[in-house]
């Protein structure tokens, strides 16, 4: 009886810190870390196209993000919320060449549901561990549109990719879809 009182004071405290100490929920990857080759050739992005759900991604407040299939094709999705926090959706490269240019490519679109009224702001890009980063909104479209972002890995040889939604910029949703991130030619 002692053991099990015992297992269930461990427990409550195990659990009583998890929850203190995250604010909201967040939910990890399943962690794979991909190893870059020297020759860095295609897409270092694991599951950039979402055809395994939110494998090799994290999710911070996946409650506003999901993995719509439409016409066959699967991508992210992220609706508005009325208040709190927006979701933010990432995926870390490490083993990169140390300070050399690479390009993230991706396809996005987006709807606001109100005519005329506040768009909504969402949008994807890069971060380097200076805090350097570049991004690109969602176009307002029906259909998926590419863009892309050119950023220098740093000295760690890791870039971020990350995608999110600002809930306080309108109402609406935005999909993202087609991740690939490529050395830049003759960089380095």
């Amino acid at each position: 009886m002692m053991s099990y009182i015992k297992h269930i004071l461990v427990l409550t405290i195990i659990f009583g810190v998890s929850l203190t100490q995250l604010p909201y929920t967040q939910v990890k990857a399943n962690s794979i870390e991909k190893k870059v080759d020297s020759e860095q050739t295609g897409n270092l992005v694991i599951n950039g196209s979402f055809e395994d759900g939110f494998n090799g991604w994290d999710n911070a407040f996946p409650e506003h993000a999901q993995i719509i299939e439409e016409n066959g094709n699967h991508f992210l999705r992220y609706t508005t919320t009325p208040t709190g926090f927006g979701p933010i959706t990432e995926q870390r490269i490490r083993n990169l060449i140390p300070n050399t240019l690479y390009k993230l490519s991706m396809e996005s679109r987006k709807q606001d549901y109100i005519p005329n009224g506040i768009g909504i702001e969402s949008g994807s890009g890069l971060e380097n561990i200076l805090g350097e980063r570049k991004s690109v909104y969602a176009p307002a479209s029906t259909k998926f549109e590419s863009s892309e972002v050119v950023l220098k890995s740093g000295e760690d040889g890791g870039l971020r990719i990350f995608i999110y939604m600002n809930p306080e910029a309108g109402d609406g949703q935005a999909d993202f879809d087609n991740f690939v991130l490529s050395k830049v030619e003759n960089s380095k």
